[in-house]
C-alpha cells in the first residue's frame, strides 16, 4: 500500500480531525505547560511576581536559559502526545503509518539519514567557524 493510500484508513469523518486538533492545543497550551508553570512558581516571590513575569513569558524570574530551553520543549511534547492520542484512539490508526507505509519502521534508513544530516551541519558549521576567523 502506497503511503498517500493510508489517509483513508481509520476514522476519517469530519468531527475526528476537530477533536484531534482540540486535542493537540490542549496538550501544548494546557497540560505541556505544567511544568513551566510549576518552576516559575517555584522561582517568583509570591503570586504578584508570578502574575507580572507571566506577561513577558517569565523571562524576568531568573530562570536559567537552558532550563527554560528546555520546559519550552516540553510544551511541544505535550502537543505531540496530544496529537499521537489523537490518531491512536480517535482515527483509530497505527501510529507508524503517520511515518511509513511498510509494516515496520526501516531503521537503517532513518540512521543514514540521521548521519547525512550530521554530517551536512558539521560541514557547514566547520566552514562557518573556519571562514570567520
Amino acid at each position: 500500500m502506497k503511503f498517500i493510500q493510508q489517509a483513508y484508513k481509520g476514522d476519517n469523518q469530519w468531527w475526528s480531525y476537530v477533536l484531534t486538533f482540540v486535542l493537540l492545543i490542549f496538550g501544548w497550551q494546557f497540560i505541556g505547560v505544567i511544568p513551566l508553570l510549576i518552576v516559575a512558581g517555584y522561582y517568583a516571590e509570591d503570586m504578584g511576581s508570578f502574575i507580572d513575569s507571566a506577561n513577558d513569558s517569565f523571562a524576568t524570574l531568573g530562570i536559567d536559559s537552558n532550563l527554560y530551553l528546555i520546559l519550552i520543549i516540553l510544551t511541544f511534547i505535550g502537543g505531540l502526545l496530544g496529537l499521537l492520542l489523537g490518531v491512536k484512539y480517535i482515527h483509530k490508526r497505527k501510529i507508524s503509518t503517520l511515518i511509513t507505509s511498510r509494516e515496520k519502521v526501516d531503521w537503517e534508513s532513518v540512521f543514514l539519514c540521521f548521519c547525512f544530516m550530521v554530517g551536512h551541519s558539521s560541514y557547514y558549521a566547520g566552514n562557518s567557524l573556519f571562514f570567520s576567523t
